[in-house]
This record gives C-alpha cells, sequence and structure tokens, in this order.
C-alpha cells in the first residue's frame, strides 16, 4: 500500500553572530519588502535544535514503521547547517538516540562526496567508491558499521566527521566541502541525513586555487540538485537524477517512495540577503515535490506474508471444497430425486407394459376363441351347405322322378282315353 506525501521543509534561521541587524522574523511566513515564502514550519534565532527535531519526528515514526526516510539541511556556508545537523546535540544525535530508546541493531554507512568522488569516512583507503543502480541506489563497499547502542553510533560519528573535508572560506573558517551522508539501514528501510555543503555563490566565498576548484564542483552538484528538484516540481519528463553522484544517491528521496525533509538554513544578516532568499526559493521547489511512500517489507514479514496469503488461499480452497461439496450434495440429492422419479415412471411403465401385455393375451385368446368360433361356424355353415346341397339335390331328383313319374301317369290317361 502507498501514500502520496510533499517534501517537508522548515526553514531555521541562524543566531545573529555579528552586530548587524536581522532581516528575517521568526514566523510561518517569512516576507521582505516583495517576496513571501510558506513553509511548514519556521525556526527563528532564538530556536534550539530540540524544536528543529520536532519537524523530524513523524519521519522517523513512519521508519521505526518500515518506511524509508531523507533528512537533509541545505543553505550557504556559515547559515548553520552542520550545527544543526551533526553538532553535539543536532538533528544526528537526537534522531539516534530517539531510535534506540527501544533496542534494535543498525548499519551505519558514512561516506562524502567531494569533487564527485565518493569517499569512505570509516575507511580512508576507500576514496572513489562506485555507485551500483537497481532498484535503489546502493554504494559498492562502502563500510558498513552495525551499531546497537547510542555510545556506539557516536563513535562511529565521531570518526566520519573528523575524517571529512572541511576547508577555509570568507563565510566560514571551518567550511564544509563536501556533501556528508550518512546512511542508517534498518531491516530493508534506510534513513538518509545529509548535511549538503554550501550553496553560495564563488565570488562571495572569494575562493581561489585548489578551493574554486572544490567550490565548482560543490556548486556543480548542487546546481544538478536544483535542476533535478525543479524538474520535479513542475512535472517535466525527463529528471536529471544521473548528471551528478549527490542525486543518484537521493533518487529514493526525490520523487521516489522514501519521506523527506529539507531543512532550509539561512543567516538573518542583510549582507547574506541574496543566498538566504536564493535557499527559501530552493525549499519552496523541493515543497512541490510529491513522493509516494511505500513501506519497506522485511524478509520475515515477506514470510509472514507469504504464510498469510498461504493460509488464506488455503482456507479459500477449503471454501469452495465444502461449497463444491454442498453442491455435489445438491447434485446427489437431484440425482436421487431423478433416479426416484425415474424409478417411479420405470414402475408405472411396467405395470402398462404388463396390463398391455396382459390385455394383448386377453385380446389373443380372444381372437383365437374367436377364431375358433368363427371356424366352427364356417364349418358348421360348411355343413349344412353341404346338407342343403345334397338334400337340394335329393329333393330336386324326387322332384324330377315326381315330375317324370306325374308326367308318365299323364301320358297314361291321355292314351286310354
Amino acid at each position: 500500500m502507498s501514500t502520496q506525501a510533499k517534501i517537508s521543509t522548515v526553514v531555521r534561521i541562524r543566531n545573529q553572530l555579528e552586530p548587524e541587524l536581522p532581516f528575517i522574523f521568526s514566523e510561518q511566513e517569512i516576507e521582505s519588502q516583495r517576496l513571501t515564502f510558506a513553509f511548514d514550519h519556521v525556526y527563528g534565532p532564538a530556536s534550539q535544535s530540540t524544536d528543529v527535531f520536532q519537524s523530524v519526528i513523524p519521519l522517523l515514526e513512519q521508519f521505526n514503521a518500515g518506511f524509508s526516510a531523507t533528512i537533509c539541511a541545505y543553505g550557504q556556508s556559515g547559515s548553520g547547517k552542520s550545527f544543526t545537523m551533526i553538532e553535539s546535540g543536532g538533528i544526528v544525535f537526537q534522531t539516534v538516540q530517539y531510535l534506540f530508546q527501544t533496542p534494535k541493531e543498525l548499519q551505519i554507512q558514512c561516506v562524502e562526496i567531494y569533487n564527485e568522488q565518493i569517499r569512505d569516512l570509516l575507511d580512508v583507503s576507500k576514496t572513489d567508491l562506485r555507485l551500483l543502480e537497481t532498484k535503489t541506489c546502493v554504494i559498492e563497499n562502502a563500510t558498513n558499521a552495525v551499531v546497537t547502542s547510542h555510545s556506539e553510533f557516536n563513535a562511529v560519528l565521531s570518526t566520519s566527521i573528523k575524517n571529512r573535508a572541511v576547508g577555509c572560506t570568507n563565510l566560514n573558517l571551518q567550511s564544509s566541502r563536501s556533501h556528508l551522508l550518512i546512511i542508517i539501514t534498518m531491516n530493508k528501510q534506510q534513513l538518509t541525513l545529509v548535511d549538503l555543503a554550501g550553496s553560495e555563490r564563488v565570488s562571495k566565498t572569494q575562493a581561489q586555487n585548489n578551493t574554486l576548484v572544490q567550490a565548482n564542483s560543490i556548486n556543480s552538484s548542487l546546481l544538478v540538485l536544483g535542476r533535478v528538484i525543479s524538474a520535479l516540481a513542475h512535472k517535466e519528463p525527463f529528471v536529471p537524477f544521473r548528471d551528478s553522484k549527490l542525486t543518484r544517491i537521493l533518487r529514493n528521496s526525490l520523487g521516489g517512495s522514501a519521506s523527506s525533509l529539507v531543512i532550509t538554513c539561512v543567516s538573518s544578516l542583510k549582507e547574506h540577503i541574496d543566498e538566504s532568499i536564493q535557499s527559501m526559493r530552493f525549499a519552496i521547489r523541493c515543497g512541490m515535490v510529491v513522493n509516494v511512500l511505500k513501506r519497506q517489507i522485511t524478509k520475515s514479514e515477506k514470510e509472514d506474508e507469504n504464510v498469510t496469503v498461504l493460509k488464506e488461499e488455503n482456507n479459500s480452497l477449503k471454501d469452495a471444497n465444502t461449497q463444491m461439496k454442498e453442491e455435489l450434495a445438491l447434485k446427489d440429492a437431484e440425482i436421487r430425486d431423478l433416479r426416484d422419479i425415474n424409478e417411479a415412471q420405470d414402475e408405472k411403465y411396467q405395470k402398462l407394459k404388463h396390463t398391455y401385455m396382459q390385455l394383448t393375451k386377453e385380446i389373443l385368446h380372444k381372437n383365437k376363441e374367436r377364431d375358433a368360433e368363427l371356424k366352427q361356424a364356417y364349418q358348421l355353415i360348411a355343413a349344412q351347405q353341404t346338407r342343403y346341397d345334397e338334400e337340394m339335390k335329393s329333393i330336386s331328383k324326387n322332384l324330377l322322378k315326381l315330375t317324370q313319374s306325374g308326367f308318365a301317369t299323364e301320358l297314361e290317361q291321355d292314351s286310354d282315353e
């Protein structure tokens, strides 16, 4: 089952360090002379990391429920991204503390993208890791540290931060020169915590030589990220995920199946107004991107699901079998009824046949008797006819004799006269 959710966006305004008047106020809507930006929440300069963490908790609840999630800090150097994410008491530490409220085992990967190379911060000898893309993007051969407690995680994170590339810019003496990704895996779902490198313009940093190369690489990577966000926000048919390693890794978090939160860090100083406005515009575009959240099913859950499916299929087959038995019983009853009807009809037929045979016999017998009677009558008539004929012959003879005798007498009489 999947649900749609937009990328959540919050803004955190950095505490004022220099003695200058701020231009941003901690309201739900940040307004300049002409621009108004609306976000899910705005945390003012007086806010603490514990306040910002309240926007993170819903994603962690989803992570515990089996959904992948991403929390990303974006903004110019010196705007408070790393302070918000990885400093003591920051989002990363509070996240792990929250996750270990119940016993569990987590796998941790800590990598940085530096000059478009993926470096393993848990094994500095791995300086150019490859990406393997199947259903998700996997960092090949990245070190997986297994931790079961908050203290074990802190040790892993401390090692990673020490190995992260930093440099000096005009905006920050210890500016992060790479994108930091902390990937926490539990069962099949992943929680990705991202501290992006500074998004400022090169002219502002006054970068030179190697730092200039780094800045150009960072800007190129963030430029691709901006293009990806813009393409997703405007539902363009082509999204340039493959144009940078950062966007390839974050593909599932940007318009994918993970819930996502972008924490945009801005400075309250007037001299940084352009970068702050650009950062907020980026956050607005992020808020237009819709992810389709999908729960990651573990192997045991999959097995349980298969067992449940098999049980349901078995119950369905049992129900079908019972229904078939009932239907067969009805058919058997119908057959018995038909058989009874057939037997009754057959019995009736046999009776009729017997009656017919009896009548036929009687008729034949009567016919024979009648034939015999007729024959006897015929014989009697024939005998009578014979006797009649004989009598007639006799009468004729006698009559003839009489006639002859009378004629002779008459002749004699005539002669006597």
